[in-house]
């Protein structure tokens, strides 16, 4: 074993101990929404309260949670005092006036460092009204969509360009010249060196704005060393099979015998029509040091989703997932690398090596399909969530599309001779699932006993160059807070914004800024049904209105 051998499976075994001990730590969750709340959103109550308790779905990292008092104008109440322990933000109040109140609050999630917030309003001396709690749930962002989906697929391009390298065209085969199959492996293992390199940037990527100081920061460097490793082990594995002309004086050593699987370093000769002999330094690809970073890569991913909140069985059941769906999709993914080739052998390796890659392929479909049935028990809190939420439609549409995955890789079995046009459509239907598995890792999933929830009702507009977002809580007839958000799409933005204000069916608000592009204030919405609202901007001079037509509960 080599001394970068040596030192890499050095690091990876701290590293898997270290991904043991986050792990016996604590569990890891989805999002941190809010599901419980004392007092209650939107409740009237006849004495005001010494202390608020927000509960949320998983732990908070006490370093980066807090809460403030606003008052019903939105203007930041002092003598608040916040704390954050386990799963819960504590707010100590001080004494309050009759009127109405909100506690605007933003946490980050400890598990997977995403950040919430919400502001949970509340009026005192006034008649109670019947509200329920609310459950806020948040809904996948695009760019954390894209991210998890590019960081999926090149993990399959990495799993799978080592598989077909190293189990697949480990072994030379009659009627096909030794050469091929020693230039595909190359390919591949390029293929491999490059996925792994773009995965350590996508992961540097997704560190921006996220703090280290939480168990998803652990992960992350735990996923991010894995995969550096495995990047600089592909690369001197690629430079390792490099083809070099063998001299004519040179004595050629005796050939290997071609039923003979090779899974050490070897010297052999290669002779091509019209070329000069080669000598080709085969060397193995599915090592020791790979099978173990692998292995830490997807645990890592899957520590770090959704499986992690239900205990060690689910999260080994979510890793044997990860990484047969790596093995599947990444293997069809380096069969099209090989037709896609230049030298024009793809067609021929396809044909010779078809019975091993099938297979492969099958063992993974198989696998997947079994531990993502295990996996959806667990995160489904009853069988009617597979359609009345957010993340069992998820689910259906996604097993829709590794049905037709599954389909057209046996349809291209089954053909006396493999389509090139059928591959590609199966590599590009694997992306579409890989984007189908983003979106449902962002998604929070429908485990916890239903309840009804009283979630604040949000929209969205534009008006000029900027973007402006609504919400309203708990959206009731009666006193509700209105939170703006406003941002202008062009950098750098043309001018500041000096105000925002709200006009109501009944009278209008003034809404004050919380923090830079985010303005609270409350007001009074005595009608069911759909009404009209009014936005107003005051930047540079100019008044910008944005109409909308809400509906209220």
């Amino acid at each position: 074993m080599s001394l970068f051998h040596r030192i890499a499976s050095g690091v990876l075994a701290v590293l898997a101990a270290v991904l043991a001990a986050v792990l016996w730590a604590s569990p890891a969750r989805a999002h941190a929404d809010l599901v419980e709340s004392d007092p209650i959103n939107g409740s009237a109550l006849a004495e005001a309260p010494r202390v608020a308790a927000l509960t949320f779905s998983e732990r908070i990292a006490p370093r980066f949670s807090s809460a403030r008092l606003v008052d019903g104008s939105g203007r930041v109440l002092r003598g608040a005092r916040s704390t954050a322990r386990g799963d819960r933000l504590t707010v100590e109040l001080p004494r309050l006036a009759i009127g109405a109140y909100g506690i605007a609050w933003r946490v980050i999630s400890e598990d997977d460092a995403h950040t919430t917030d919400g502001v949970l309003l509340f009026t005192i001396g006034s008649v109670p009204s019947a509200v329920v709690d609310p459950s806020g749930g948040s809904g996948p962002g695009p760019f954390d969509v894209a991210l998890r989906w590019a960081r999926l697929c090149l993990l399959a391009g990495l799993v799978g360009g080592l598989a077909m390298a190293g189990l697949i065209l480990r072994r030379v085969v009659p009627l096909v010249p030794p050469l091929w199959p020693a230039a595909a492996r190359r390919r591949l293992v390029t293929l491999a060196a490059a996925c792994a390199t773009l995965g350590v940037a996508a992961d540097l990527v997704e560190l921006a704005g996220k703090p280290l100081a939480t168990q998803w920061g652990r992960l992350w460097l735990v996923r991010t060393v894995a995969l550096a490793v495995l990047a600089v082990y592909a690369l001197a594995l690629r430079h390792s099979m490099s083809l070099r002309p063998v001299a004519a004086p040179v004595p050629v050593p005796v050939p290997v015998p071609m039923a003979v699987p090779v899974m050490g370093p070897v010297s052999r000769p290669l002779t091509a029509p019209g070329r000069a002999p080669f000598l080709v330094r085969r060397a193995s690809v599915v090592t020791p040091l790979a099978v173990l970073a692998v292995i830490v890569a997807v645990s890592a991913e899957a520590w770090g989703g959704h499986a992690a909140a239900l205990g060690g069985l689910t999260i080994a059941a979510d890793a044997v997932h990860i990484l047969t769906a790596c093995l599947w999709l990444g293997s069809v993914a380096a069969l099209g690398v090989l037709l896609a080739a230049r030298s024009g052998h793809g067609l021929a390796l396809v044909r010779a090596y078809r019975a091993p890659f099938t297979r492969l392929a099958l063992t993974g479909a198989v696998m997947v399909g079994l531990t993502g049935l295990f996996h959806a028990a667990g995160q489904l809190g009853s069988p009617g969530a597979l359609f009345d939420s957010p993340y069992g439609r998820t689910l259906l549409v996604k097993g829709g599309i590794v049905a037709t995955v599954a389909a057209l890789g046996l349809a291209n079995a089954l053909r006396s001779r493999p389509s090139g046009r059928l591959v590609a459509i199966e590599v590009a239907a694997g992306a579409v699932l890989l984007l189908a598995a983003g979106v449902l890792a962002e998604t929070s999933p429908s485990r916890r006993p239903a309840v009804t929830p009283a979630v604040a009702r949000s929209g969205s507009a534009t008006v000029a160059d900027l973007v402006i977002g609504v919400s309203v809580s708990p959206n009731r007839a009666g006193v509700n807070g209105f939170t703006v958000t406003a941002a202008s799409s062009r950098r750098p933005a043309p001018a500041p914004i000096d105000g925002v204000a709200l006009e109501l069916p009944k009278g209008g608000t003034v809404l004050r800024q919380l923090e830079p592009g985010r303005y609270f204030g409350t007001g009074s919405l005595e009608l069911l049904g759909p009404v009209r609202l009014t936005v107003v901007v005051y930047r540079a001079g100019a008044r910008l209105e944005v109409p909308m037509t809400w509906s209220v509960g």
